[in-house]
């Protein structure tokens, strides 16, 4: 994204400046018109929104905040001297169980971020991770009990959810680098490569034989479902209707994601085949169920779960494919999920439980 500016007299179009962010927010003009303040997150290096001021009309740049905050919204006193905006912070951090009780977990990492852009399972005694403890969102890999924690990457691309083979070879993620794309990582070496170049290709989850990895793209130019090989190559559509967050059954066979009913009034789970074809299934989904972290099946195949926010926080609810009513799985009063993976045997599960705060900030003698 970038600012432009429009000649209100006769239409033209300005663009402020050659920098691109990913995303913007709420912007304000100072007073002498000399330039605009704007929330916004820089591109493909740090998903919290800061504070930027352009300079009008030279279009020079600056970055005001230099925070692990996300600043949401901002405005600003007639005078231009005083700025108040709305700053976010979000806590995270890893547990582990011993086994497949989710209300018996212990937490492993003590980061200001874990986990909260994604983490994987590689085999049953291995975690990879998002963590921002160098300063960047960058994959660390550790043990089950929280030790032997060593950094993976160090590119200062802002990457995220990450999805490991069942051999434990390879990583696949999203990356910003270039556009927001599959990368392919070779756990021992390295040795990256690049899997797709649709268009916000995202989400990515790999096949029970490793073949095959899912996920979602606005190729089409609507957000659906994908495949592409673990090689690379050309990737082919699973759907046709607006379907994202996708996961694999334990069979490998079904893939099942979130997605709109056919006339758009409500949200559910879909059930496709991984070989192509129309939906085997659709399940119930309440309106409280959080779209950014998609359902993920259970280890014997038999209901998939999902989180599902109701008041100040978070918890897992499955949901059975014979249609029977949801249980709710956790009772986190507070803390509640951002993420949750089964171990690759389904004995063992990891959380990723976590907090977002929001305060009103000034920021005095500002222009």
């Amino acid at each position: 994204m970038t600012l432009t500016v429009i000649n209100v007299s006769d239409g033209s179009l300005q663009n402020l400046a050659s920098q691109r962010w990913d995303s913007i927010g709420r912007s304000a003009w100072l007073a002498d018109g000399s330039g605009i303040v704007f929330c916004a997150s820089d591109s493909g290096t740090a998903s919290a929104k800061q504070i930027w001021q352009i300079s009008y009309p030279s279009g020079e740049t600056r970055r005001v905040t230099h925070d692990l905050n996300s600043y949401l919204d901002l405005s600003i006193t007639g005078d231009s001297k005083t700025l108040v905006a709305s700053q976010r912070d979000r806590t995270a951090a890893i547990w582990v169980s011993s086994d497949a009780d989710m209300n018996a977990v212990v937490k492993i990492t003590t980061g200001h971020n874990d986990g909260g852009y994604g983490l994987a399972w590689v085999g049953h005694d291995r975690i990879v991770y998002s963590s921002i403890g160098s300063g960047n969102t960058e994959f660390w890999i550790m043990n089950t009990d929280g030790t032997g924690q060593k950094q993976l990457t160090n590119d200062s691309v802002l990457k995220y959810s990450p999805a490991v083979t069942p051999n434990g070879r390879y990583a696949i993620f999203v990356s910003q680098s270039g556009g927001i794309h599959l990368w392919r990582m070779d756990l021992d070496r390295g040795n990256l490569l690049q899997l797709t170049n649709g268009n916000y290709d995202n989400n990515p989850r790999v096949s029970a034989d490793g073949q095959w990895v899912v996920y979602s793209s606005y190729l089409s130019g609507k957000l659906s479902l994908w495949k592409v090989a673990i090689s690379g190559g050309e990737p082919t559509q699973l759907t046709d209707v607006l379907t994202t967050e996708p996961d694999l059954s334990p069979d490998g066979k079904l893939v099942a994601c979130l997605a709109n009913d056919p006339e758009g009034k409500r949200s559910v789970i879909m059930i496709v085949p991984l070989a192509g074809g129309p939906a085997v299934k659709t399940l119930p989904l309440p309106s409280t169920a959080v779209w950014d972290s998609g359902p993920r099946w259970t280890p014997d195949g038999a209901a998939l779960t999902y989180i599902d926010r109701r008041g100040n926080t978070t918890n897992l609810w499955m949901q059975p494919l014979s249609g029977e009513p949801a249980k709710q799985l956790t009772n986190f009063k507070e803390g509640g999920i951002l993420e949750r993976e089964w171990s690759a045997d389904g004995k063992r599960v990891a959380l990723v439980r976590g907090a977002a705060t929001s305060d009103a900030v000034i920021i005095s003698n500002f222009h």
